[in-house]
């Protein structure tokens, strides 16, 4: 029985490509432009969630994608793709594009997405926030980018609080990292502590999965009171 001529299969944790008839072809980039789409005519169909709910809306769907799809990456390969970070910023454009377009101007019919002027300054503090410490500090410019992709979606106020709960989370996981590399030797080298200190500096700090945990965080209060948890 022959192989079937067509197959997709995760070449590695980051690349995705389409076998046909012995060829190959790297389709990240479609697939990065047409998983929203697939996912917004899921929500579309079952619901987005609960009225209220923070996530229960399109724009907050397309950020959970995009932050899973990275944090994935970025755990696996120390690295936030283009293609993910790239088509993120496009859509938030083609949705601020749409919502301006069909004149869909009250918040409560934006479907989640921050007002234009919102989302642009949102994306430049992202963006100038991380660009600074990626100068200052080092990192991936990967990191840079899903900054500003994420300000984009979210909009000033609510990026200041996932980006503190961010940088609190990278300070806080940062330094136990060190600290283990301190206290347990690595037998493969003669370091002394203070060398393993400033290797254990030089290494990257996955942020992916901490930006996830921060939009979580700051999503708490939210969760608390739609499952009745908030004090009465």
């Amino acid at each position: 029985m022959g192989s079937s001529p067509f197959l997709i299969r995760v070449g590695s944790p980051y690349r995705i490509v389409w076998s046909a008839n012995g060829g190959e072809r790297n389709v990240n980039w479609l697939v990065a432009w047409l998983a929203p789409a697939l996912l917004l005519a899921l929500g579309r169909l079952v619901g987005f969630g609960p009225a209220g709910a923070p996530w229960a809306n399109p724009c907050s769907w397309l950020v959970m994608l995009l932050l899973l799809v990275v944090s994935a990456t970025d755990l696996a390969n120390r690295r936030i793709p283009n293609w993910a970070t790239y088509t993120a910023m496009a859509w938030g454009v083609l949705a601020q594009g749409a919502i301006v377009f069909s004149g869909q101007n009250p918040p409560t019919h934006r479907f989640g997405f921050p007002p234009l002027a919102e989302a642009l300054l949102g994306f430049l503090i992202g963006f100038l926030v991380f660009l600074v410490l990626y100068a200052v500090m080092g990192g991936g410019a990967g990191d840079v980018k899903l900054a500003g992709a994420l300000g984009l979606f979210l909009g000033p106020a609510a990026l200041g609080e996932v980006l503190f709960n961010t940088i609190l989370l990278a300070g806080l996981v940062g330094g136990l990292w060190v600290f283990k590399k301190i206290l347990v030797p690595n037998p493969e080298t003669t370091l002394d502590w203070r060398g393993r200190a400033r290797e254990a500096l030089r290494g990257k700090l996955p942020m992916a999965p901490l930006f996830l945990a921060g939009l979580l965080i700051h999503w708490t209060p939210a969760f608390s009171g739609w499952l009745g948890l908030q004090s009465r």
